[in-house]
């Protein structure tokens, strides 16, 4: 997740790969997504990731997807389940989850 700190006013990035990992796995088996969170609505929006700096890291994934790849897709429950996750249970995003938790 990438903010600005002590910014409540910018709203925040979330960036993840998604796919395969382990020993048999190459970068091939994944891709990247990624999500804006709107402060202002309090919810997350996916945008397409090749718009965010992480999508040049081909030793990670070699795909970035974008928006329509992802929304109405299987994609998107894994996405959203990922994010879920890291919005309910990672407390180093306190800051930026403020009081919309």
């Amino acid at each position: 997740m990438h903010w600005t700190e002590s910014r409540p006013d910018h709203n925040a990035n979330i960036d993840l790969i998604i796919g395969k990992w382990g020993d048999s796995a190459s970068p091939e088996d994944r891709k990247g997504a990624s999500l804006l969170f709107n402060r202002i609505a309090g919810g997350f929006m996916v945008i397409d990731a090749a718009s965010r700096s992480f999508s040049s890291n081909q030793e990670l994934f070699t795909k970035a997807l974008s928006r329509q790849e992802i929304v109405g897709t299987p994609t998107a429950a894994e996405v959203f389940s990922m994010t879920d996750a890291i919005w309910l249970y990672d407390t180093r995003i306190d800051e930026v989850r403020g009081s919309n938790v």
